[in-house]
């Protein structure tokens, strides 16, 4: 009988000598987690923790345990967020990657290039660590020359309105309500404003009131403070999908609503 029969029959295995794939609780006790797998250097399979890649025969050892290995399959590749470039403005946006630049009217357009130079002439940019030529209508870094960009359109949100603790009352888009002496709301001209305690006038986000000579102060400085005027409040139509008149108190039909 040959001498690896005598130590099978004694229950031993000769080192070296593979087993047949593990079946059953063997086999899924050796499924390779995600985070701790062993990536084998014939970088296209795995073997599960506590194993050894046996990349002559395919294999995943664990001491005389022999298992198949795993092939490796591609990683999925997460896509970054995409988020609009916010202007200065707060309200214009320009698409990811490009840069907000002032135009002429004032407003603000985007330049097709991220951390660009907006050139002086408010239509066209230039790379960053570049100089705008207006003259020539070019973008220069030392001896290199080349063609400037062309500014386009910000997109401008639409200014939604500001609601009141009250739930009826709305203010404008970068106002503060403050409430008026009748309890009713108002609207300060100001983002998060101070509403003075007289009920009808207000001051910036960090200074306080002088209601005693009508400053806004902060330290030493001191400026005038602002009016609060009555802010839109809603009513309800007794109709449908109604037309809303421009009258405040009067219906379609002609007449002063009671």
């Amino acid at each position: 009988m040959p001498r690896w029969q005598h130590l099978l029959s004694a229950g031993q295995r000769p080192v070296g000598m593979l087993s047949a794939p593990a079946s059953g609780a063997a086999a899924r006790s050796l499924k390779p987690s995600a985070a701790q797998a062993v990536c084998c250097n014939d970088h296209e399979h795995c073997c599960p923790t506590g194993t050894t890649c046996d990349v002559q025969h395919g294999r995943c050892l664990n001491g005389h345990l022999s298992t198949p290995w795993f092939t490796k399959t591609a990683a999925t590749v997460k896509t970054p967020p995409v988020e609009d470039v916010v202007c200065p403005d707060k309200s214009s946006t320009c698409p990811d990657g490009s840069t907000c630049c002032q135009l002429a009217s004032g407003q603000w357009g985007c330049c097709p290039l991220p951390q660009a130079v907006c050139c002086s002439d408010h239509e066209h940019c230039c790379p960053t660590g570049t100089t705008c030529d207006v003259k020539h209508g070019r973008c220069l870094n030392g001896d290199l020359s080349m063609p400037w960009f062309t500014k386009t359109a910000a997109t401008v949100k639409a200014p939604t309105d500001v609601v009141c603790p009250d739930k009826s009352s709305t203010c404008p888009d970068g106002s503060t309500c403050c409430q008026l002496a009748s309890g009713q709301w108002g609207c300060c001209p100001l983002p998060q404003a101070v509403c003075c305690n007289d009920h009808e006038h207000c001051c910036p986000t960090g200074t306080t009131c002088d209601v005693q000579h009508g400053r806004c102060l902060n330290g030493d400085l001191s400026t005038p403070w602002f009016t609060k005027t009555a802010a839109g409040q809603w009513g309800c139509c007794p109709l449908p999908q109604a037309v809303c008149c421009h009258g405040e108190d009067i219906s379609c039909g002609g007449r002063r609503l009671p």
